[in-house]
Formats: C-alpha cells, sequence, structure tokens
C-alpha cells in the first residue's frame, strides 16, 4: 500500500542522493540523477530491468546506463524479485545498494 511505496520512494532518494554524494555523478544536484517525479513514476512502474526506466520521460540511456542497475536491483531486493542475471551489474552499484537495503551507508 501506500506505506510500501513511501519506504520505496525513501529508499529510492537515497541511493539517489549517495550517486551524488560519489564520484559517479559529476553534478551536486540530486535533480540530475532522477527528479521526485521520475522516482515516482519508477515506483508506478516497477520496472524489472533497468532499460525500462528509458520509459519514463528525459531518463536517456546515459542515466539508465548510469544509475538504473542500482534503481532496479534496490527494487528487486525491496520487492523481494529475482534478480534479472542477463542485466549488466557494477560493482559500485551493489555497494550503494547493499548499503541502503541494509540501513549502513556511510557517512561521506
Amino acid at each position: 500500500g501506500l506505506e510500501a511505496k513511501s519506504r520505496l520512494l525513501e529508499g529510492l532518494k537515497e541511493i539517489r542522493d549517495r550517486f551524488v554524494a560519489s564520484r559517479r555523478c559529476a553534478s551536486k544536484r540530486s535533480y540530475h540523477v532522477m527528479t521526485d517525479d521520475q522516482l515516482s513514476k519508477t515506483i508506478s512502474m516497477l520496472p524489472t530491468r533497468h532499460e525500462q526506466l528509458e520509459d519514463i520521460p528525459s531518463m536517456t540511456r546515459v542515466r539508465v546506463a548510469k544509475y538504473g542497475p542500482a534503481i532496479v536491483d534496490f527494487l528487486d531486493k525491496s520487492l523481494g524479485r529475482t534478480p534479472d542475471s542477463s542485466r549488466g551489474e557494477l560493482e559500485e552499484d551493489f555497494q550503494l545498494l547493499n548499503a541502503a537495503a541494509d540501513g549502513t551507508l556511510p557517512n561521506r
């Protein structure tokens, strides 16, 4: 319900903020990763593959390739889904995802 969607949104915002704080994001503005509206649309569609994020307005292939795997992996873990083993997975994305899911994100 609403509480579950709220938890997903907060988790995605935390991942987005960690990307902004990391060297993977040249910008220091969270909306350059994903806007709140794009995060809400992500929760509405619950993509199973990061390429599906391209269906969200203004989610370019570059943004999807850079941030999509961590977003979909977070959704998979949060929703108890089995990850798609054919999906490209980046080590840093997993570190951010696991830390967010475990609630152990380090302060940077």
